[in-house]
């Protein structure tokens, strides 16, 4: 599956591609790669484990991982 988005914020506008591709039957993978302009290489992923949603993006360096428990 590979989307074309538009970010839009008011201090800057992100022509990217995106292409997302599933790692295994419960983990979801998108790779996001900048069309024109300078910024980080980023990334996201979802994943069904149990009753956990782990949530993860990376840019460069960075990255931030949310767990979700259901009750």
């Amino acid at each position: 599956m590979e989307t074309d988005f538009e970010y839009h914020s008011p201090a800057m506008v992100l022509h990217a591609e995106s292409l997302a591709t599933w790692e295994s039957e419960n983990k979801i993978h998108c790779q996001q790669t900048l069309v024109d302009g300078d910024g980080p290489k980023t990334y996201w992923t979802r994943e069904l484990n149990g009753d956990e949603l782990i949530l993860t993006f990376g840019a460069d360096d960075v990255v931030c991982t949310r767990i979700y428990y259901r009750e």
